[in-house]
């Protein structure tokens, strides 16, 4: 037995290879599977293919624009400036909390006697952890862990 069949016979007896083309128009977007042994053509995903969402993602700047394939280079440097200014704020915001720490203490802000009311951003925190479901998740997360660690503000 040569090392050659030795390997192949070490492999799975099924397997695919997929092949993407991601042009800068979307509508010619195609993906392949491909049987790794006989290469015969398991399925052939076209844009004709994705479903109306899909479709109005991936037309209407969605996935395209994310990816920089719009625009050329000037998107990619403005996505990457974004990517890196956020970077930079979260590093920078952590800097400054960890200057600001009290010694012994958490270091969290008191809280005022008198808050204003929060109808609006409640209701809109409200509406956008329905609508995302992860992000309202992790939002409820958070306020019943605030509320373990701080208790509820006094009157």
């Amino acid at each position: 037995m040569t090392t050659a069949s030795r390997c192949r016979a070490r492999r799975p007896a099924t397997g695919v290879y997929t092949v993407s083309y991601l042009p800068p128009d979307p509508r010619d977007e195609r993906t392949l599977h491909i049987d790794q042994y006989s290469g015969k053509v398991l399925s052939d995903i076209s844009y004709a293919d994705y479903g109306e969402v899909a479709r109005a993602i991936s037309i209407f700047y969605g996935t395209s624009l994310h990816m920089g394939r719009y625009f050329g280079v000037a998107n990619q440097i403005v996505s990457s400036a974004i990517s890196l200014g956020l970077a930079a704020l979260a590093i920078s915001g952590f800097v400054m909390w960890m200057k600001r720490w009290p010694a012994r203490a958490l270091g969290a802000p008191v809280r005022p006697p008198k808050r204003p009311p929060m109808r609006a951003w409640r209701g809109g925190l409200t509406v956008l952890g329905a609508v995302f479901p992860l992000m309202g998740a992790t939002m409820l997360t958070v306020w019943c862990l605030d509320r373990l660690a701080f208790g509820r503000a006094r009157a």
